[in-house]
């Protein structure tokens, strides 16, 4: 399976992608400033086969319970059309999503249960074990989310997150741009910026 994140080079993107390091080579510009949020980031630029990802497709930030008004208004005009939300029922009832007015599809694709000792076990048995988990029981929700992003229209970015915008978050959007053939290891970094 292959997903199209649109990677028809542009210039920017092609002096992007010539570069020794595209995942390093512009960090600053891959950080959106948006008020409420330590962690948004977009994915475009990424070498891949045929071109690079493209910028405002898919993006990944933390939770979205602190952004304000201007933080809304910073969303839409980043063109956030689908936002995939990887938290349980507990952790969106504790920190309820601020997205009121922005107008938005919001998939709640949890990746844990609020039962399941799996979320609470990543400071006990480490990480690999969890992602073990996360693939062998909730894979239907990793495909429901690499789905979202494959049928968004092409002017509509997705933004996933979870909590923190790390582990959950850095794998699905891993999955997303191997899938699109970005270069291992700009998957990689990408993952590992936020770790």
């Amino acid at each position: 399976m292959t997903i199209d994140l649109d990677l028809t080079p542009s210039a920017t993107d092609a002096a992007a992608a010539s570069s020794p390091d595209a995942a390093t080579a512009a960090p600053r510009e891959r950080r959106h400033a948006v008020a409420g949020l330590y962690n948004l980031r977009d994915t475009g630029g990424y070498r891949a086969a045929g071109g690079t990802s493209r910028w405002g497709k898919l993006l990944r930030s933390d939770a979205l319970h602190r952004i304000d008004a201007t933080g809304r208004d910073r969303l839409a005009e980043i063109g956030v059309a689908h936002i995939i939300d990887l938290r349980g029922g507990d952790e969106r009832a504790t920190a309820p999503s601020a997205v009121d007015g922005l107008e938005v599809t919001v998939h709640h694709l949890p990746v844990f249960d609020d039962a399941d000792p799996a979320a609470q076990a990543t400071t006990h048995v480490g990480l690999v074990p969890v992602y073990d988990h996360i693939v062998d029981e909730r894979g239907a929700q990793l495909v429901d989310a690499i789905r979202v992003i494959i049928a968004a229209d092409d002017d509509d970015a997705v933004l996933v997150h979870c909590t923190a915008g790390k582990d959950r978050t850095g794998l699905v959007v891993a999955f997303a741009l191997a899938a699109a053939g970005v270069d291992r290891d700009d998957v990689v970094a990408d993952y590992a910026a936020t770790a």
